[in-house]
């Protein structure tokens, strides 16, 4: 068996497909296996201690890894499916939700679940000055709580929503507020006039 993707659903199928009897083969375009759990929930929140010990458990039940492998470059679906029973395909949806506004790919507007990524691969951003994050969900809150940590002098998160319409987890939220970390409620862009430098790789 052949499973496209090492996020949450392709460990998964991995996991289960291995307990089946199956010989099963992962292959994932970053390097290292996780998904979303390793490259968009902040350390914070999910060590990554706790997920590498997740995934040691399934590769001793024989699931191979092979990383830094893209399909339709490295390697081909129909290839997989020459060399493999059935092929699960679960490469995920890792893009953010744009605003559709003026400027918003000006250098320095940067996006949530992209910025979360680079914050969570070796080379991560170093952030410096003020910060500014458009949003009033989970995505929106873990963007500020890292850049606070990668060295912003000061966050502040800017909602459409009013407090208690935010569709953050209460506890997020209350978190993000006794990190000093400043939220307007009512708020939301129309345009971005201002270019920005985009912060640089540490």
């Amino acid at each position: 068996m052949a499973v496209i993707g090492g996020g949450p659903a392709g460990l998964t199928a991995a996991n289960d497909l291995a307990n089946a009897g199956f010989a099963v083969t992962v292959y994932e375009t970053m390097p290292a296996a996780g998904g979303m759990l390793r490259y968009g929930i902040p350390g914070y929140r999910l060590p990554k201690k706790v997920l590498d010990h997740e995934i040691e458990i399934i590769r001793r039940k024989g699931v191979k890894f092979v990383y830094n492998c893209r399909i339709g470059k490295d390697v081909t679906v129909q290839t997989l499916q020459k060399d493999y029973a059935a092929v699960f395909i679960s490469a995920g949806a890792q893009k953010s939700r744009k605003l559709r506004v003026e400027g918003e790919d000006k250098p320095g507007v940067l996006h949530g679940v992209e910025f979360l990524r680079a914050a969570g691969s070796a080379k991560k951003p170093a952030v410096k000055g003020r910060v500014l994050v458009i949003g009033g969900g989970n995505v929106a809150v873990d963007v500020a709580r890292t850049a606070l940590r990668l060295g912003a002098k000061s966050v502040e998160l800017i909602s459409l929503e009013q407090r208690n319409e935010m569709p953050a987890y209460k506890e997020e939220i209350e978190a993000t507020l006794a990190e000093n970390i400043k939220i307007r409620n009512g708020w939301g862009p129309n345009a971005f006039s201002a270019t920005v430098p985009p912060p640089a790789s540490s």
